[in-house]
């Protein structure tokens, strides 16, 4: 039997594909989500429940990474391996191939250099795998996308994007991990990627992923077999994410969680003059609740779902069964965020 760690961290990166539409489908009331089409404001990116369904072995990735050490921290229980580098193909199903490489202070990106010059706006992008770039080359993700653009478009200064997305966070995870690891770059702006899934308390993912794992061990056919061992460890993982939706939206304590931790924010970027923006990937409701914590506290808000709905889906995802962004669809957070950016730091 896997302990919770081990089984955390095996499936992290596949949990978060299925988190979004679980959250919408079970408690926003929302039914009917097809991959096909385009994007609705109540739907983000879909897992094709059908396309899983029928994976055959063939679409079953040869090297889905452990990613991840483990901390004896009640709130940030992994991170990522420093100095850490792989060629991956997918977790859920085979993607194209993709490299990671994770610096020396445990985030994706190039190695930096805790000082800066005085001509350098220095930012650092905090998420899940929607800013990690899960399935994407580094250099496609939205935080080095937005490097480019904002060097290109603004030769008065030099800008600098810390990728620090770790897949499988939530905020109070991301805030945390900026304490311990970001805020001594100082930075001039935090940028903070919220996605649906960023209010379930991922304390409680080991505990049940082995509860449920025991409790239906009979109705794995084979321990030996791939294909049963993928769609057994798919299922376990839906009914972990049904329960955890389920918790994060009893009494709110969701909502409260995540609000907390936004406080907490607050009180550091006042105290250390850091510009904020929120960037949201989730459904209206969470938009809204985040967009009145951002007008309260004078932060900067972007809603990216409304640049995206014009795009056919099968443009903006990997694949109908790993549906994170593509390079495209963080091109366009990218340019969205550049906008915001320049005004108010390009003079």
């Amino acid at each position: 039997m896997r302990n919770y760690f081990e089984e955390l961290v095996l499936f992290v990166i596949m949990v978060e594909i299925f988190v979004i539409i679980f959250l919408l489908s079970q408690l926003i009331g929302i039914r009917d989500f097809n991959i096909s089409g385009k994007l609705t404001k109540g739907m983000l990116f879909a897992t094709d429940y059908s396309y899983i369904d029928n994976i055959n072995e063939s679409e079953i990735p040869s090297n889905c990474p452990n990613l991840f050490i483990q901390l004896n921290d009640s709130i940030l229980f992994y991170i990522l391996k420093p100095n850490y580098t792989v060629v991956s193909d997918g977790c859920a199903v085979k993607l194209k191939e993709f490299r990671i490489s994770i610096n020396s202070d445990n985030f994706r990106d190039r190695e930096y250099t805790i000082e800066k010059s005085n001509d350098t706006i220095r930012i650092i992008a905090l998420g899940d795998s929607f800013t990690f770039g899960w399935g994407v080359d580094l250099n496609d993700t939205w935080p080095k996308q937005l490097e480019n653009l904002l060097n290109k478009r603004c030769q008065k200064k030099k800008f600098e994007v810390l990728n620090m997305g770790v897949p499988g966070y939530n905020t109070p995870m991301e805030i945390e991990f900026f304490k311990l690891k970001g805020i001594k770059y100082n930075p001039d702006i935090i940028i903070l990627a919220y996605v649906g899934n960023d209010i379930v308390n991922e304390t409680l993912r080991p505990i049940l992923l082995s509860k449920f794992r025991e409790e239906y061990a009979s109705k794995l056919i084979s321990n030996t077999d791939k294909l049963s061992q993928k769609k057994f460890d798919l299922e376990i993982h839906l009914m972990v994410e049904k329960k955890l939706a389920e918790l994060a939206y009893y009494n709110n304590s969701g909502f409260n969680m995540v609000a907390k931790a936004l406080d907490e924010l607050n009180e550091i970027s006042k105290e250390k003059n850091i510009s904020i923006i929120i960037l949201s990937f989730a459904d209206p409701s969470q938009t809204e609740f985040l967009k009145n914590i951002s007008f309260n506290f004078g932060w900067k808000f972007l809603w990216i779902i409304p640049y995206l709905e014009s795009y056919p889906l099968e443009k903006m995802i990997l694949h109908p069964a790993d549906p994170h962004p593509t390079p495209f669809t963080y091109n366009i957070v990218a340019e969205n965020l550049c906008q915001l950016i320049i005004k108010d730091f390009c003079d």
